[in-house]
């Protein structure tokens, strides 16, 4: 790990939801050249959840509720931590910093100043897979479930977690100094004896000894100075937001409770008998298709009538979106026979009305416009009466990219808002407004083209939050508008909050006609390009 330097930021005590919210608004506003982070934190008495963990089997939220015990879920894995005596560290650092490691092992690198730290306090700390001890899985951090926990005595100490984007790594994890055992006692209804503390172990010292010694194991075993100061005011808004959106709602820290099973009306089967001919021409063709690539339920039902989502310009997004299955990285150079290998396939399908989409590629100056225009017009050389769809990212809002867009012989360009502008942090990169703004400008470029967008219900959204949507969407010159069910991709994605009920949908899709749209389709498996030709047939 070559950083020399790294900001030394103490928050001082906090609640979990306070806790965690500094750490996802550091994370998100950190960038490239940037200084990276360590901090140090304490917590309230409270409850952090894993992000994926089952929380209803392990705890009685309802009981916790009206104890008025504070218990929030975290953006990283594990099961349930309580806080309340540990003094807890947070680091975000580029990921390149361990291009010479390899990520996979950076977990247990970066936990050596923890070794360091136990060392001198005159304990014998190990990770428990050089103990060669057995691990159990747990959902409650207490034992050693992981192969890199630390343990003294052979009993699991604190616990660290990681998660990492295409760009940064994250880490956070706790010394446990003391317990309550009350408060303890209260969440669990039974007596917990073997969790380790540093109080039980024998070793006194105050808050601000061990924070110098944890800060001071840092900075010798990788051989960084620390450099002390405090959030800037960007980190705090920041902080602010995500506490009042995300992390004192109970549509975040009860979500993971939704995501166990799926009601009856949720499952379409996949069946791959049917996709073979479509994915068969589409290997011979050199083509992409969302379908495959996001993990479309649909791509049977449209596969076997030959339809699908043409994705151009790769398959690897330059976006982190916390909710989409498009691979993320550092995508590959455009393909110069796209365009023309698309059209052929149009043309092979005998298709009518196609649909072409994209992964965000913010690598490129135009973020893609000129091959979309160059996928366009192959289409329409074909035979210019194919009604082609674009949905488009939003090519950072660059104006003569989206006049290119506007003008490149499209009938309908689309560029979904996907959630509420509350919810917006799943959408890694991505502004509300700068949506909304994109979508209005491509109506004016171009007032002969139809405009579509798309949302997903399920993140957690209210009914109200969804109709000024559609009212703001009709204000920027949108016509068409699909809703469908979000469904997590899997559990290392955001989770599913609520499965709307079939006339959820029915309701919303009544309401935004009788606002003014001249089309919406909505139903939990409507997507974007869901029977697209669809709308047309009503006419704008």
């Amino acid at each position: 790990m070559n950083l020399k330097s790294w900001r030394l930021i103490y928050t001082g005590y906090g609640t979990a939801e306070h806790n965690l919210a500094i750490d996802e608004a550091l994370l998100n506003n950190f960038k490239e050249g940037d200084l990276p982070i360590f901090r140090l934190y304490r917590w309230k008495p409270s409850l952090s959840l894993g992000r994926f963990s089952n929380v209803r089997e392990t705890l009685d939220l309802e009981r916790l509720d009206n104890l008025n015990i504070s218990y929030v879920r975290r953006m990283t894995g594990g099961g349930v931590l309580v806080h309340g005596g540990d003094l807890s560290y947070s680091l975000i650092l580029p990921r390149e910093s361990f291009k010479d490691v390899g990520v996979k092992k950076s977990y247990r690198y970066l936990c050596k100043f923890l070794i360091e730290f136990y060392k001198r306090l005159g304990l014998s700390a190990s990770f428990a897979y050089d103990l060669k001890l057995d691990v159990s899985k747990s959902d409650i951090c207490m034992v050693a479930n992981e192969p890199y926990d630390i343990v003294i005595d052979g009993k699991k100490i604190g616990g660290n977690a990681q998660r990492y984007t295409s760009k940064t790594l994250f880490q956070h994890g706790s010394i446990p100094i003391s317990l309550d055992e009350i408060f303890l006692k209260e969440v669990f209804l039974k007596d917990l004896e073997d969790i380790s503390t540093l109080n039980k172990i024998g070793i006194k010292a105050t808050d601000k000894q061990l924070s110098q010694l944890l800060v001071e194991s840092f900075s010798q075993t990788f051989k960084v100075n620390m450099v002390s100061d405090t959030l800037r005011i960007e980190e705090q808004r920041s902080a602010d937001e995500l506490l009042e959106n995300k992390y004192t709602l109970k549509t975040w820290n009860q979500g993971a409770k939704h995501i166990t099973s799926k009601p009856q009306w949720l499952h379409k089967k996949i069946r791959p008998s049917i996709n073979a001919e479509l994915e068969s021409i589409f290997t011979d063709t050199h083509v992409n298709t969302v379908c495959q690539e996001a993990m479309c339920q649909n791509i049977s039902e449209c596969f076997s009538q030959k339809l699908a989502t043409f994705l151009i310009l790769g398959t690897l997004c330059t976006r982190t979106c916390s909710f989409c299955a498009v691979a993320k990285g550092k995508p590959m150079p455009l393909d110069i026979n796209e365009p023309e290998n698309v059209a052929q396939t149009v043309k092979r399908l005998g298709l009518q009305h196609v649909v072409i989409t994209s992964p965000t590629r913010d690598d490129l100056i135009d973020g893609g416009a000129e091959h979309f225009c160059r996928t366009v017009s192959a289409i329409k050389a074909v035979d210019d009466s194919i009604v082609v769809e674009l949905l488009i990212p939003d090519m950072r809002e660059n104006k003569e990219s989206l006049k290119l867009i506007a003008k490149s012989g499209a009938d309908i360009i689309g560029h979904n808002l996907e959630t509420v502008p509350r919810l917006y942090h799943v959408r890694k990169g991505s502004e509300y407004r700068r949506s909304l703004r994109v979508l209005k400008l491509l109506a004016s470029l171009n007032p002969d083209i139809a405009i579509k967008s798309g949302i997903m219900l399920g993140f957690g959204e209210r009914d109200e939050e969804v109709e000024t949507l559609m009212h703001e969407l009709l204000d920027a010159g949108c016509d068409y508008l699909s809703i469908g069910q979000f469904l997590s991709p899997s559990n290392n994605h955001t989770p599913v909050v609520e499965y709307s009920l079939p006339e959820r949908f029915e309701n919303f899709r009544n309401s935004g006609m009788n606002m003014g749209f001249a089309h919406i389709k909505s139903s939990p498996y409507t997507r974007s390009s869901y029977m697209a030709h669809e709308y047309l047939e009503v006419g704008v």
